[in-house]
């Protein structure tokens, strides 16, 4: 068996005649009980809620459903017959409820007797919003071509968080490597075993010939650490004896005793000569790095490296095993300088680029500078293991000179004039440990990408799509015009004892069918 109900709520009383508009609603309510009466239908329910105040100013007993209305306030005397029509029906089941004081914040008569009310309320208020959470409103779109577009920018983002991450060493708390010492040193060939197959050069048989040096007298001058020089041409020229010591001129005239290498007879030691396989003398490096907030430490010896070119190839790489392999008491890494040349991408016997070089004159003779930079970095996923990388790169338009100036006891003065091969070597790279919190920020702000794919999915959604007029009004939804509502509000609201009354001795009729 179904139920049907039937509500009508009366929130407006004219208290000037109150009881026209009640009267109005009970004379409706008869008229349709009547009609449910023919149809043999039940009879309606009718709850009439009155007050207690048609009692009066009544201290001294207790009002009861029996207590006779004796002290009617003038005011309220037109609300007794509404009652009476109420109870008396035969048409409808009438109800009268008398309540007392009702409390309707801060604008009904109670409002008054707690001033401090909206205080404890605003208080109370603020302490619940404290454990509760607000969210966003989410507006699901059942679309398959958006669905599938989004989702496939989400996993391509993931796919570039994890990628980034791992390429980039993102799980590392990562610092600048301190340098340490680059120390070089230079080996000559072992020209008594390659007698049998031993042939001067070609550019030994030009107009220039060649000598052959030993190590030290080719690397000059040991000028400190990550740097070095080695000679590929040089004439020696000796000054003899002057009548005074050129290191101690007394006076600015004196310029018999001001060295002019010009002007000065000299006799020539060694002629212009190049350095014969200068190519196939061989460097052993060593380096070594520390961290300055980690605690790492390392020399080459104990890591691995690799030699790349200017092209990115590898063209030699070191272990721990093939480094004693080579040399069992190496404490570096070998190379020989034809292997730096190449991976410079250098030729002693190209046309120099240098302003200063003579026409047609190679880079063996004016010389050059190559920059090695020392790349460092750690090894995926091994904890405190770190690689090294060389590249080196010529810098093209350079020449490189020094002059070595020997004095001698007899007054003499000897000058060695070298052009050669400086070598500058330059630590880099970025090294680390293992650290959670930088692996979370690295995620977190990975994930700041998705906005993007939600982005381009909206950007779709509103502006491209031929649904674009369905999907925003899905999307946008506008309230009301609360600037219009409170105009209206303050154009009907009422004198405020008008409105005190009202929240007390406002009627509330309801209609309430029962089976």
């Amino acid at each position: 068996m179904g139920y049907e109900v039937f509500a009508v709520i009366d929130t407006t009383v004219n208290y000037e005649n109150g009881t026209v508009d009640t009267e109005h609603i009970i004379a409706t309510i008869e008229t349709f009980s009547k009609r449910r009466a023919v149809n043999n239908q039940q009879k309606l329910t009718y709850i009439y809620t009155s007050g207690l105040w048609i009692h009066g100013d009544n201290i001294s007993e207790i009002v009861t459903e029996n207590t006779p209305l004796n002290n009617i306030p003038p005011f309220l005397s037109w609300r007794v017959p509404i009652e009476q029509k109420v109870i008396s029906s035969s048409n409808f089941n009438g109800i009268v409820i008398c309540r007392g004081i009702i409390y309707g914040k801060s604008g009904s008569l109670a409002g008054l007797w707690f001033p401090n009310l909206r205080v404890v309320t605003d208080v109370l208020r603020f302490l619940l919003n404290i454990s509760s959470y607000e969210t966003f409103k989410i507006v699901k779109v059942q679309d398959k071509r958006l669905g599938v577009i989004y989702r496939t920018f989400q996993i391509g983002i993931f796919a570039y968080i994890i990628y980034s991450i791992i390429k980039n060493l993102g799980y590392l708390k990562k610092e600048p490597p301190v340098p340490g010492a680059v120390r070089l040193s230079l080996k000559a060939p072992d020209f008594e075993k390659a007698l049998d197959n031993f042939t001067n050069p070609e550019y030994c048989n030009s107009d220039i010939s060649c000598v052959y040096w030993g190590a030290n007298e080719i690397y000059y001058p040991n000028d400190g650490p990550g740097v070095a020089f080695f000679t590929t041409r040089a004439v020696v020229k000796k000054y003899p004896p002057n009548d005074c010591n050129f290191l101690t001129a007394s006076q600015p005239n004196n310029q018999s005793c001001f060295f002019d290498p010009k002007s000065t007879p000299y006799e020539l030691i060694v002629n212009k000569s190049y350095i014969g396989h200068i190519e196939d003398y061989t460097i052993m490096i060593e380096h070594s790095i520390r961290g300055k907030a980690t605690s790492i430490g390392l020399r080459n010896g104990l890591m691995d490296g690799k030699l790349v070119n200017h092209k990115g190839k590898v063209l030699k790489s070191w272990t721990n095993a093939t480094r004693t392999a080579d040399n069992p008491k190496a404490d570096g890494d070998i190379l020989t300088i034809r292997q730096i040349l190449d991976a410079a991408g250098a030729d002693l016997d190209a046309i120099s680029s240098a302003p200063g070089a003579d026409s047609r004159e190679t880079y063996r003779s004016s010389g050059l500078v190559i920059v090695v930079v020392i790349e460092y970095i750690n090894v995926p996923f091994k904890d405190n293991v770190i690689t090294y990388t060389y590249y080196p790169q010529m810098i093209d338009g350079n020449e490189y000179k020094t002059v070595e100036s020997i004095y001698g006891g007899d007054k003499s003065y000897i000058l060695k004039e070298r052009h050669g091969i400086r070598l500058v070597f330059q630590q880099y790279g970025s090294i680390g440990v293992f650290d959670f919190i930088t692996l979370l920020q690295n995620i977190v702000a990975g994930f700041a990408l998705f906005s993007l794919a939600t982005l381009i999915v909206e950007i779709l959604m509103l502006q491209l799509l031929p649904e674009k007029k369905d999907y925003e009004e899905w999307k946008f939804e506008t309230t009301q015009d609360f600037d219009q509502n409170r105009k209206e509000k303050r154009k009907h609201q009422k004198p405020q004892d008008e409105l005190e009354l009202s929240m007390v001795y406002d009627n509330q009729p309801n209609i309430v069918e029962n089976l």
